[in-house]
């Protein structure tokens, strides 16, 4: 167990490799509980400032890993050295509660959070903060799960029997209850690497403030495109407004599972085998007006096809959970202003609200939540729309507190 340490100011400028990669708060590489016995405890402990100024082998926040090629890094069950690749993984890794911060390199390999690499098996990862895990121009990993690192085979673990030798990585783990702010110009902010047995899995309930959850989905030697694993996605709220992408997953993935069981600050855009998919969405922010307003403007939306839409304004009837969120389509109200006809992706779109449409309304004069939702361009019956555009079976819209002062 390692718990309840305070570990700062961590810095090198060397440029080779070490034990365990790179400068680390804490890493460990050996072994470890095997056979249902007690694993590494790594809980309620602050990191703060590991730093490579060189550019050099990555530093990371907390950092597990395996030997090359033994499955059990070197040891059997009985404690015996063995290079026997069915040697047993490492059980029951737990790392809770930590609070990892200021993890920094000056953009050579990846810089981490939290690494896990190798032949593991029941990992937790729960409830930890990760602030500021950066690397300008490289990448910053705030969570990965990678497989063990003989990288250049030869690749004895045939794990689903079907006559091809695999790379071995964590199995059977939780990502769970994590926030996280990182910044780097890779996407990749919850990473699982290029190994096809994942188990057990989910990725959940996290806040992840800037990039993405991504799942190796290449081909390469011990990784066989259409055997790998589904990465599970739920439940995370994704925060970062200027994100590209917020999910890039392998061609098995159901994505419209991955819409439906995450909240996103935008569509989500998600990615298989490497073509971006663009998800409808749109995004309404909080306005303030002196005395009135006329129009209302629309930081971004985006279709999913190359339809031509239209973005139409509504007044909102507050709801019965009684914190004036509209969740339900009946909520939605009356018609008070609409947009242009717009295709594909736009930002700061007006909307404007003088058009008289479901009411004799040129301008909003008081406080009040309002929703823009998007409908399906028409010509006909007077106005530039018609039906709503829905998504996973229900329209596509947001709102926004309108403050008349």
């Amino acid at each position: 167990m390692i718990r309840n340490n305070d570990i700062e100011d961590i810095s090198t400028n060397k440029t080779g490799s070490a034990l365990t990669g790179g400068p680390a708060g804490i890493g460990i590489r050996g072994d470890y509980g095997t056979d249902g016995n007690p694993g590494i405890e790594i809980r309620n402990n602050t990191i703060d400032t590991v730093e490579n100024t060189s550019g050099g082998p990555e530093p990371t926040g907390i950092t597990l890993k395996s030997f090359d090629g033994d499955a059990g890094f070197g040891f059997d069950s009985n404690g015996n050295l063995t290079s026997d690749p069915s040697s047993p993984p490492a059980t029951d890794t737990d790392i809770i509660n930590n609070d990892i911060r200021n993890i920094t390199s000056n953009g050579g390999f990846a810089t981490k959070g939290i690494s896990v690499s190798g032949e593991f098996r029941d990992v937790d990862i729960i409830g930890n903060a990760l602030d500021t895990i950066e690397s300008p121009g490289g990448d910053a990993r705030a969570i990965t799960l990678s497989e063990n690192s003989n990288n250049g085979g030869p690749f004895n673990f045939d794990i689903d029997d079907d006559g091809s030798g695999e790379r071995l990585g964590p199995q059977d783990f939780t990502i769970e209850n994590n926030e996280i702010v990182r910044d780097a110009d890779d996407p990749r902010s919850v990473n699982v690497g290029g190994y096809e047995t994942l188990g057990s899995n989910s990725v959940s309930g996290n806040i992840i403030n800037s990039g993405a959850v991504t799942r190796f989905a290449g081909d390469q030697d011990g990784f066989q495109p259409g055997d790998e694993d589904t990465l599970n996605v739920t439940g995370n709220t994704f925060t970062d407004a200027t994100a590209d992408t917020y999910i890039s997953l392998s061609n098995k993935s159901d994505l419209d599972a991955v819409f439906s069981d995450n909240t996103f600050q935008f569509s989500p855009n998600p990615v298989v085998n490497g073509s971006r998919i663009v998800s409808t969405g749109v995004r309404f922010n909080d306005q303030t007006f002196s005395g009135s307003t006329n129009q209302v403007t629309i930081e971004r939306v985006a279709a999913a096809d190359t339809s031509d839409f239209v973005l139409v304004t509504h007044r909102s009837s507050p709801g019965d959970n009684g914190n004036d969120i509209v969740d339900e389509v009946s909520e939605i109200g009356n018609k008070i202003g609409s947009s242009d006809i717009l295709t594909g992706t736009s930002d700061s779109v007006a909307v404007d609200l003088t058009k008289n449409l479901d009411e004799d309304v040129t301008e909003v004069t008081e406080t009040q939540t309002l929703i823009t939702m998007l409908h399906v361009a028409n010509d006909s019956g007077g106005t530039n729309f018609g039906n709503p555009i829905t998504r996973n079976g229900a329209p596509v819209f947001d709102q926004a507190e309108i403050t008349i002062n």
